[in-house]
């Protein structure tokens, strides 16, 4: 598992060094070196997250115990249930606003995510209620 994930860290390393140099020397707009640099800063950072956790027992366990506590996994389970409830709270807020201020475009951007959050939601509870 974890040498597919420092081969996966290594990909986007070089992704985000292709990019980069791409977008410098290239015909390619100013967003791919920035989205180069991201992905360049973020496997820099998960593949040092990987060597750590290979050769630190300590950062390993609590990791592992990170990972498998049903603690945590709640929490994490909570943690995206408020999210996605404040999102649609938010947009929705945001549709009132935008229509309100005349801005159709942006009122129509954030109608769009609140009905895409509740299809995924209607989607997620039919699934997860033949599972359980």
């Amino acid at each position: 598992m974890r040498n597919r994930q420092i081969v996966m860290n290594c990909f986007w390393i070089l992704t985000g060094a292709i990019l980069m140099i791409a977008s410098n020397f290239g015909n390619l707009d100013e967003l791919y070196s920035g989205f180069g640099a991201g992905l360049l800063a973020v496997g820099l950072l998960q593949l040092i997250k990987n060597i750590k956790y290979r050769t630190n027992k300590e950062y390993q366990e609590k990791v592992d115990i990170e990972i498998s506590d049903e603690r945590n996994k709640y929490l994490r389970m909570r943690a995206w249930s408020y999210a996605g409830y404040l999102f649609v709270l938010i947009s929705g807020i945001a549709c009132i606003v935008c229509m309100v201020l005349s801005q159709t475009l942006y009122m129509e951007i954030a109608s769009y995510a609140v009905c895409l959050m509740l299809i995924l939601y209607l989607v997620s509870y039919a699934i997860l209620k033949k599972k359980y």
